[in-house]
């Protein structure tokens, strides 16, 4: 099964980056976003240090402030392969990039989150990423994103235990 996930997630990486060249020819200024508002949403496989692989989606949404500064919001939702429970995470999120080519970002993303566990007590996190997006016209753009997440499964109790996984996401952005 470990071995399914990892080639589903590197084909669809595959199919992302040759849908993106084949677009490529869109007129646009895609160094300035201040003022525009970017809806996204990414898929995973992840491992996790429960030494389980998990489907994961995530959501955001940030609206630029400057012309490469963006502000918002990101939700992320898990669910592991095995009989493991459900992980969720939500808060407020910043974004910032920097182009790189006519079409290309590389981006960073942090995320203070309210995090928790099916059956568990809701606890505080922190989510960082670092990606590259690639826009095939002036309102959409194709991503790929490293993220790291930590948080703890529950504060007040002495069965205190850590939630720390890595995720490659693969999505699209929208933008307003």
């Amino acid at each position: 099964m470990r071995h399914f996930l990892s080639v589903l997630l590197l084909s669809t990486a595959v199919v992302l980056i040759a849908l993106a060249g084949s677009m490529a020819g869109a007129e646009g200024n895609f160094d300035s976003l201040q003022g525009r508002t970017q809806v996204s949403a990414s898929g995973s496989a992840s491992y996790s240090t429960y030494s389980q692989f998990s489907w994961s989606a995530s959501g955001s949404a940030y609206h630029y402030i400057t012309s490469n500064f963006g502000v918002g919001g990101q939700a992320w939702v898990s669910t592991t392969i095995d009989s493991y429970p459900h992980y969720y995470s939500v808060g407020p999120s910043a974004e910032y990039f920097i182009p790189v080519s006519s079409r290309g970002h590389i981006f960073g993303q942090g995320t203070f989150t309210v995090s928790g566990v099916e059956n568990s007590n809701s606890t505080f996190g922190l989510t960082a990423g670092l990606g590259y997006r690639y826009f095939v016209s002036e309102d959409i753009a194709l991503h790929a994103k490293l993220e790291k997440s930590w948080s703890k499964d529950n504060l007040s109790g002495s069965n205190i235990r850590t939630y720390d996984a890595a995720n490659l996401l693969i999505g699209f952005s929208l933008f307003f």
